[in-house]
């Protein structure tokens, strides 16, 4: 098991998740009910993020289970998303992707 982190955007088009923070907590714990996971979910307005420890091989498992549990709320998400365990991160990658995650959508 390694620790991932997940994030996801919000099309930059759609609106913004402001209000369905537990709605989508709910998706992301649905995602992760069989595969006897613990996360930590954090909403934004403009994305999520997942922290969870996910064996590598079931990490593509993971990915499709979270986006098909985040697509059946009816809001638009971005192509792509990221997938990063952590103990490969650089501290200086990490204040990066956190800048990038945060700004607003459409910019």
């Amino acid at each position: 098991m390694r620790p991932c982190h997940f994030s996801l955007r919000v099309d930059k088009h759609a609106p913004a998740l402001a209000g369905r923070e537990r709605e989508v907590r709910r998706a992301v714990r649905r995602a992760l009910q069989d595969l006897d996971l613990q996360a930590t979910v954090q909403v934004h307005p403009s994305h999520v993020h997942v922290v969870a420890d996910v064996p590598a091989k079931r990490e593509l498992f993971f990915v499709s289970r979270l986006r098909n549990e985040l697509a059946q709320l009816g809001v638009r998400w971005d192509a792509e998303h990221y997938v990063t365990p952590l103990a490969s991160l650089e501290p200086e990658y990490v204040s990066r992707l956190l800048k990038e995650l945060h700004r607003p959508p459409g910019r």
